[in-house]
């Protein structure tokens, strides 16, 4: 072989070893990336799977969540079931909010029969169902307390004569009920049973003060337990 073509051809394979190598490495790297994202995101998976995700019910007016604040209203009336993706073992945990409404005549003339003021403990006693102002200590468009649902049946047959406050269709029975000291106001609220999280009306400190509460009533057992009914 002539030097020339001797050198070109050394030249080339030189050329070819060298590009084969940049390629090996480049594949190195991405293979270091792929696993680097691949473990980031499982650790963003694990961190948020350990994050709960808070959902609320909005009550029509105050008076109804005195009566399930104060431990009376043991039954929360609704058409639909509670979302099977919000359930959690051994009870689902719910941010009790109130609308913007005043309370229909339908439900005054309700409460007037069920609600037991004898039974009301301070501040619940105040509020007085024949007064066109009742005085609920509670505000509107506001959370105002966190319940659990121990779990969601239809209504039974004779259920209405035994306990005043199970009108059905579907019937979400609620074991604990605890008030927050402060609640949390300027709420807007949504319809069905909608995220914490989403709602925009609720500012980063109060959502996290909501949080802290909801902690709090899980580390405390017995707190806002309901009487068994006779």
């Amino acid at each position: 072989m002539a030097p020339n073509k001797q050198r070109h051809a050394w030249a080339r394979t030189r050329s070819e070893s060298k590009q084969k190598a940049m390629k090996a490495m480049k594949r190195c790297v991405m293979k270091k990336k792929k696993i680097l994202r691949s473990g980031q995101t499982r650790r963003s998976n694990q961190a948020g799977a350990g994050k709960p995700d808070l959902r609320a019910i909005s009550l029509v007016c105050p008076e109804l969540a005195v009566a399930i604040l104060a431990k009376q209203k043991d039954v929360e009336n609704r058409t639909w079931p509670l979302p099977s993706t919000v359930c959690v073992p051994g009870g689902t945990w719910l941010a009790l909010h109130v609308g913007s409404n005043r309370m229909p005549a339908a439900i005054r003339k309700h409460l007037q029969k069920a609600w037991d003021p004898a039974a009301a403990c301070y501040p619940w006693k105040k509020m007085d169902l024949f007064q066109k102002t009742t005085g609920a200590p509670l505000p509107r468009s506001a959370i105002v307390g966190l319940i659990r649902i121990k779990g969601v049946r239809k209504l039974k047959r004779g259920e209405r004569g035994e306990n005043p406050w199970a009108l059905g269709p579907m019937c979400w029975d609620i074991d604990r009920a605890v008030p927050l000291d402060k609640p949390i106001e300027n709420v807007s609220g949504q319809v069905f049973c909608w995220s914490v999280d989403r709602e925009q009306s609720i500012s980063k400190r109060d959502r996290s003060r909501l949080y802290r509460a909801l902690r709090d009533a899980k580390s405390l057992r017995g707190r806002g337990c309901f009487r068994p009914r006779r």
